[in-house]
This record gives structure tokens, sequence and C-alpha cells, in this order.
């Protein structure tokens, strides 16, 4: 039928605007529910409930989420991993190696000193974190290595108070 009968401008332009609307509202519906993911996994992450925290990541990581976010969500599944198999008294170390490999590939291509961003430094403390606050695996030489440009790009934060009280939280931890 439509080989014979193209379908009319108007028509075309009608059914392209109505397929921009329904993509933007189930975007603006997802997004809206990452934020609420976003808000709740955090809460857990403060109070250290880091494996409900890894639990609402997980399901955040299936959703289309812009590369900023997608790139927060990779970063925080990964540390919570780590963190959340820390508080057991396991002695496989698989999901430890996966969220070391994790973490590293977010810094990894990561060269240029204008790129790092939030995501970047809050992966280097993690990794100082995870060589050097684990049980039976106090390396001080590998955690130095991402402790050092975390408390570099602090130094330099513009946002003052933030970057003082994480600046104070790696001096403490150390």
């Amino acid at each position: 039928y439509f080989a014979r009968k193209p379908l009319g401008n108007g028509l075309f332009k009608r059914a392209l605007a109505l397929l921009f609307v329904l993509f933007s509202t189930v975007l603006h519906a997802e997004q809206a529910d990452y934020e609420k993911f976003r808000a709740e996994a955090e809460k857990f992450y403060v109070d250290g409930s880091f494996a409900k925290a890894n639990e609402l990541y997980l399901k955040a990581h299936e959703m289309e989420l812009p590369k900023e976010d997608a790139r927060w969500v990779d970063f925080r599944l990964a540390d919570t991993l780590w963190r959340s198999q820390a508080a057991t008294q396991t002695a496989d170390t698989t999901k430890y190696e996966k969220a070391q490999q994790q973490l590293e590939k977010l810094i990894r291509d990561i060269q240029r000193v204008e790129d790092h961003d939030r995501v970047w430094v809050e992966v280097q403390e993690s990794l100082g974190d995870f060589f050097w606050t684990r049980r039976n695996n106090q390396n001080w030489g590998q955690s130095w290595t991402h402790y050092q440009p975390a408390l570099d790009w602090w130094a330099g934060a513009r946002e003052i108070e933030l970057a003082r009280k994480r600046y104070l939280k790696i001096v403490w931890t150390i």
C-alpha cells in the first residue's frame, strides 16, 4: 500500500513528532527513576550498606542513561562491590578482582588533566581505599599511587567546603 501511495508530508511530520514525544516521555520517566534509585542508593552508601546500594545501582545500570550518569553507575557498582565484599569473612577474591578491574578501566584511558572529573577522583579514592583499608591487605605503595592524585584534585577543586571535607577524609583514612 505504501509503495503505491506514499504518506503525505504532513502525516509523516506528525508521525515523527509523535515518536519524538513518546521517546522524550520514556527518557524523562527513566531519568526520574534513575534519580530516585541514585538518591536511595547514596543513602545506603552513606550508611555503609554497600550491598543494598549495589543492588540499586544494578537496577540503574539496566537503564538508558546519559554518558556521565552511566559512568557514575559503573563506578558505584565496582566501588560498592568491593566494599560489600570487604564486610564479609570470605576468602574468595573473585569480587575483589572484578571490582579492581572495573575501577582501573574507568581511569585507564584518561590521560589529560582537564579530563579528570568527579568520577575520576572518586575512582582514585576508591582504589586507594581498596589497597589500604581492606582487612589483611594494607599495601601503602599501591594505595598512595591513588591517594596522591585524589588529594591533588581535591586541593584544586572549586567547591571549597566539599573539597575540604573530602581531602580531610582521605587524610584521616591514611
